[in-house]
């Protein structure tokens, strides 16, 4: 059985290969994890890492990854089945003797694993393990991917403590949250800081906007805590998916901004500033009110919350993922086109990949439903009149 890991970190990874290869063990398997993910079975100079019982031994408890990942994947640039990649990985698992493989990753890595098990004519099974801290997997009854909580308590903890320093100092901090195209991560940890202002992509229907009309509605928000509380001190959280939000075209205009894509065809935010671009958006309009400014402060929060070892609830999640991902495989049921395993009812319940794909033929991206309790719970704190 073979195990590899793909997209970014988020804790627990290395839980769920416990899991999974414990199992795998413990049920007369030979289980190796593929080093970097999809990166070097695609180049050709595979690396592979034998996981025994030493190996295994308390990985559960600790971040990161041991057996490491990569962004590579069967896609090509433009997000579109890349047959070259597709068969060179059937071809790489079928002559490495893979009949069983645990994929471990978001949404593009869930649908390489769909690509593998559809070409390979059914001789490898093939469950995917959904991880992410952005929660954007379309998980049934509203469950979610495992790190998501882990990373909203690391972020809830770095916000805390900014809003100290904002009373402290008088100003606002405006802290940009990983979360690409979702604002899951942005909002949970809004309403568990308590922070006074949140923006995420959801909120505006159209496909794209203006930056200046981003950088308006955070604006408007932080001058009312100034206009109606007399407060010029405070934390607004912006997702990373506003800048995915934002269109293309006014980027080549921002000062500083750039943009980049990764393997995966996604436009790099991590490379464009953008807590820094806000800053400088909101000083910009400040210069119009009279008296006192107030003083804005750019953070962001992401790369430290990605590897941070799991809490208690993300460890047991995914113990049971990983314990259900192989006993699917064990068993003679077969999905065509893979499987991905999900919890109901506190029991591992193995879904079709094929039916989870959206119009576009990919994976279906879980947004911020805005209808939602906890949406206008946001809304509400941010109401000041």
């Amino acid at each position: 059985m073979g195990i590899l890991v793909a997209g970014g970190p988020a804790p627990g990874i290395n839980s769920a290969i416990h899991a999974c290869a414990a199992k795998a063990r413990n049920n007369g398997l030979q289980v190796v994890g593929f080093i970097e993910g999809f990166e070097h079975i695609l180049s050709g100079s595979i690396k592979r890492h034998a996981l025994t019982d030493m190996e295994l031994d308390g990985i559960h408890l600790v971040g990161g990854s041991i057996i490491q990942q990569s962004r590579a994947n069967l896609l090509d640039f433009n997000g579109v089945p890349d047959m070259g990649k597709i068969s060179r990985a059937v071809s790489v698992f079928d002559r490495e003797g893979i009949s069983r493989l645990v994929t471990i990753g978001g949404d593009d890595t869930a649908f390489s694993a769909h690509l593998v098990a559809r070409h390979s004519g059914g001789r490898i099974r093939v469950v995917h393990v959904p991880k992410t801290i952005d929660n954007d997997l379309p998980l049934p009854e509203g469950m979610p991917t495992f790190g998501f909580a882990t990373a909203v308590e690391v972020a809830t903890r770095e916000v805390v403590n900014l809003m100290q320093d904002a009373h402290a100092t008088n100003r606002w901090y405006i802290v940009v949250i990983m979360g690409r195209t979702a604002g899951h991560l942005a909002l949970h940890t809004m309403v568990a800081s308590g922070a006074s202002v949140v923006l995420i992509p959801e909120e505006f229907r159209e496909e794209y906007i203006s930056f200046a009309r981003a950088a308006d509605v955070l604006y408007g928000r932080i001058s009312a805590f100034r206009t109606f509380r007399k407060i010029t001190h405070g934390v607004a959280i912006v997702s990373e998916g506003i800048g995915y939000k934002i269109r293309r075209e006014d980027f080549n205009f921002l000062p500083g901004a750039k943009i980049a894509f990764d393997e995966a065809g996604h436009l790099r935010m991590s490379e464009v500033p953008l807590a820094h671009l806000f800053r400088r958006k909101l000083e910009e309009l400040e210069t119009s009110v009279p008296g006192k400014r107030i003083a804005f402060i750019e953070n962001n929060i992401g790369y430290e919350i990605r590897s941070a070892p799991p809490v208690a609830s993300d460890i047991m999640y995914t113990q049971l993922l990983g314990n259900g991902a192989v006993g699917y495989l064990l068993q003679d049921e077969n999905i065509p086109g893979g499987a991905m395993i999900t919890i109901r009812g506190g029991k591992p319940v193995p879904i079709s990949l094929s039916s989870l794909l959206g119009d576009s033929g990919k994976i279906a991206v879980r947004v911020v439903d805005t209808s939602s309790y906890l949406f206008k719970t946001a809304r509400m704190r941010m109401e000041v009149k």
